[in-house]
């Protein structure tokens, strides 16, 4: 019995002895997701006698000697599949040819990480409801009708387009004044506020009372409209509740013929044709003396601000601009255009 056991230690220790002197190596056992490579071991006999005896009559000499098929057992797939239809299980050599799920038909077009030195087609985030009109100056002439041209192509000798007419609901009254706000047209005649939509305004079209008598100028500011009073006082009301029988609220000195407002600031043109500027804070019925005189600003009858200029009507009856930002330190840019304009607006 105990020669036995000996004899079963001794088989198994000449076991590890061999495996290890083999350099035999173990491995994980095998899973459902590892695969089977079969290598197929080639090697040139150069042994005469080897060839002899692992040749048949049917092999010639001259062709390879194959020894047994090995069978390996690995986890690792390699550098690629193993004649498998999937993608490479490590990266390519290469970028693959395109980004998208699907091939396109043509290149992409990202969008720019950074501003572009050209602006862009659309400057509107969603489409509008009515094209957009380029900016244009609106006036109205001693002829009483309403005239437009583009900003872009204001010159000392351009000329004025008709866009509007006459009052035909008042024995075809005269616009003395004009302002424009969100695509509404406003006109005054007789000290009268009347209004028509820009969008669909032509030389027939007809125009509506919007207010009731005794205004000269207007400006709107938010949902406030403010006007210069026909006693050259500036009042106020709220917009979307203005009628044609709401009155009108005292909210500001006396001496404008039309005003205009900008970054919370009203200017006055005076009755002396010089313009004045007040905060919109600070003014109240009795701030006479806060108005401030612009210098070098005669001598003008109407204004409009329009995208930080300042655009008026002189005593010429044609129409000057400055920069708001600049200052008339340089006078006034123009004349443009010609003679005949008696109010202006701008959108």
């Amino acid at each position: 019995m105990g020669a036995s056991k000996c004899v079963r230690s001794t088989s198994f220790g000449n076991a590890v002895a061999l495996i290890l002197s083999l350099h035999v190596l173990l491995v994980q056992a095998m899973t459902d997701n590892d695969m089977l490579v079969r290598v197929q071991e080639h090697r040139e006999v150069t042994d005469q006698s080897l060839k002899e005896e692992l040749l048949t009559d049917s092999i010639k000499a001259e062709q390879t000697t194959l020894f047994e098929v090995t069978t390996v057992y690995t986890t690792d797939q390699g550098p690629g599949s193993w004649e498998v239809n999937v993608p490479t299980g490590t990266p390519t050599h290469h970028p693959t040819h395109h980004p998208t799920h699907h091939p396109t038909h043509h290149p992409t077009h990202a969008p720019t990480h950074h501003p572009t030195h050209h602006p862009t087609h659309h400057p509107t985030h969603h489409p509008t409801h009515a094209p957009t009109h380029a900016p244009s100056l609106f006036v109205t002439q001693k002829d009483g009708m309403v005239y437009k041209q583009s900003l872009s192509a204001l010159s000392k000798t351009s000329t004025w387009t008709l866009a509007g007419n006459k009052n035909t609901n008042q024995g075809f009254e005269k616009c003395t004044g004009i302002y424009i706000h969100n695509n509404t047209v406003y006109s005054i005649q007789k000290d009268t506020l009347w209004t028509q939509d820009l969008r669909t305004m032509t030389p027939t079209s007809p125009w509506t009372q919007a207010s009731k008598k005794g205004i000269i100028g207007i400006v709107i500011d938010g949902d406030t409209i403010w006007a210069a009073g026909s006693n050259y006082y500036i009042y106020k009301q709220t917009l979307s509740t203005m009628t044609t029988t709401s009155s009108w609220t005292q909210a500001g000195p006396n001496g404008c013929l039309d005003i205009a407002i900008h970054s919370g600031t009203l200017y006055c043109v005076g009755t002396d044709k010089n313009i004045y500027t007040q905060s919109l804070s600070t003014m109240t019925t009795a701030s006479h003396s806060l108005w401030y005189k612009v210098p070098l600003a005669c001598c003008i009858s109407s204004i409009v601000i329009h995208a930080g200029k300042v655009y008026g009507s002189g005593s010429d009856f044609k129409i000057y601009s400055y920069t708001i930002s600049v200052g008339l330190t340089g006078g006034w840019k123009g004349p443009f255009g010609p003679a005949g304009v008696n109010s202006v607006a701008a959108v």
